[in-house]
């Protein structure tokens, strides 16, 4: 189901992570939580022209926009990174 949702919204770079989906998208970052029932409507979308700031620290990132902080939690530092240098591409 979420697989087919990311597809669908051609992302790529896929993680997860303590319940969370994470995924770098065409034109922004869509975060689904994985719990008991899955809740589309609930999902987070960080548009990339919105985003102020944003920082790697292992194996985390933190993304400032005009109305929030989210950060995104990996299980490992090289999905972290990976994620990272994409999102990096999308904001040029």
């Amino acid at each position: 189901m979420i697989e087919n949702f990311y597809k669908k919204h051609s992302c790529q770079n896929i993680y997860s992570y303590k319940s969370r989906y994470k995924a770098i998208c065409d034109e922004k970052i869509v975060i689904i939580n994985n719990q008991f029932s899955i809740d589309f409507d609930k999902n987070i979308y960080i548009e990339y022209k919105n985003i102020k700031s944003k920082n790697l620290n292992e194996k985390q990132i933190e993304v400032e926009t005009n109305n929030f902080h989210e950060t995104l939690y990996f299980k490992e530092n090289s999905h972290s990174e990976e994620f990272y240098k994409e999102l990096e591409k999308k904001l040029r």
